[in-house]
């Protein structure tokens, strides 16, 4: 070929599977690394020869030798047709989309209406199409060439996981995880990473930019379906963990450390204005620097939460320590945790305790 040849040191490389010569992130042609792996495969099965020779600058040179007649160890190789048995399976082909998530793409209706949604991130096509043969009997699957295509459907609808490939055009996939786990809109949303680069060095580079999880390639599909189902599982478990146990301070929480800080945030500026009737989410939103709808996708996706719940869920655990600490009666605590009136406050009060504010009031006391 006319290419840019191959180094000295990377030539004996280039027939090892999943090698590629090209490691930069930003490759601007397809490729897993294994078609010289392949190549080498059906060469030695015809009991030939494979090699190549290049000198970087001036390209390289592929030599197949294949002898003129059958030996003894194709022979020996290649079943005669009586000894194919008539049951063997056939290998399934997975047909190469024309297309990026073409518009009417079904969804199978055995799905809950509820399902989980992953984005698969994979400039390679039958790589996408393989994952998604896999995955759609039990998730919602969305599809991008590269990271920049993920950010514009990320910032559309949220995922509630992304599986993206490292080395890809434009945007590769440490970028992507950077830039989501960077931003407070984003960092929540898991992030399993997939490469060919096995390194000690590039395991780390991807758990340091803040991936959920990184498995090398190649990989047995039933491994990431797991570990897809334990991330979700995770952040499923942090909700409930969430909505269920009574605290003001979000510490004791295991979460990362980008989503306690937002929490915190969010928790210190309801805590600033608690006894002001007139915060609701859109200035909660404005404060916090965050669109309404962003806001309410960040909170749902760590406390399972819409802003207002958040913000009345807050309100009423502040309520329940005045009361114990008997700071008022009940409609002064009512008008110090932001209600206009203690009729609305003491129906809310007994949705979340179980009994209305007098009654908690004497049973603390």
């Amino acid at each position: 070929d006319t290419g840019i040849g191959i180094s000295a040191e990377k030539l004996p490389h280039v027939f090892d599977r999943f090698y590629q010569v090209d490691s930069s992130a930003t490759r601007e042609h397809e490729g897993v690394g294994i078609g010289l792996s392949l190549a080498k495969e059906l060469v030695e099965l015809h009991g030939g020869t494979i090699h190549a020779e290049s000198e970087p600058g001036f390209g390289a040179e592929f030599i197949v030798t294949l002898p003129c007649v059958v030996s003894p160890e194709r022979d020996a190789i290649v079943p005669t047709e009586s000894a194919v048995s008539p049951q063997a399976p056939t290998i399934p082909v997975i047909e190469r989309e024309s297309s990026l998530n073409e518009p009417g793409r079904e969804v199978s209706p055995d799905l809950p209406p509820d399902a989980s949604t992953v984005l698969l991130v994979e400039d390679n096509a039958d790589v996408r199409a393989y994952l998604r043969a896999h995955l759609e009997s039990s998730y919602q699957v969305e599809e991008a060439r590269n990271g920049l295509e993920a950010l514009e459907k990320i910032y559309e609808s949220r995922p509630d996981v992304i599986v993206s490939d490292v080395m890809m055009p434009e945007m590769d996939g440490i970028e992507l995880c950077r830039t989501l786990k960077g931003s407070e809109q984003t960092s929540d949303i898991p992030i399993i990473l997939l490469t060919a680069r096995a390194g000690e060095a590039d395991t780390i580079e991807g758990l340091e930019t803040g991936a959920d999880d990184y498995i090398k390639k190649p990989f047995d599909i039933a491994e990431l379906e797991a570990r897809i189902k334990n991330v979700i599982q995770t952040r499923h478990e942090l909700r409930r963990r969430f909505s269920r146990e009574v605290f003001v301070q979000p510490g004791n929480i295991p979460i990362t450390s980008a989503d306690e800080a937002f929490l915190e945030r969010a928790c210190a500026l309801v805590e600033a204005y608690m006894d002001k009737s007139y915060f609701n989410v859109e200035v909660f939103a404005q404060e916090i620097g965050l669109s309404r709808s962003q806001l309410t996708r960040k909170l749902r996706a760590i406390t399972g939460m819409t802003p207002a719940v958040f913000i009345r869920h807050l309100r009423l655990l502040r309520a329940a320590q005045l009361l114990e600490q008997k700071a008022g009666n009940v409609s002064e605590v009512a008008y110090a945790v932001g209600f206009n009136g203690p009729d609305y406050f003491s129906h809310l009060f007994r949705e979340q305790f179980g009994t209305s504010p007098s009654e908690y009031r004497t049973d603390e006391a």
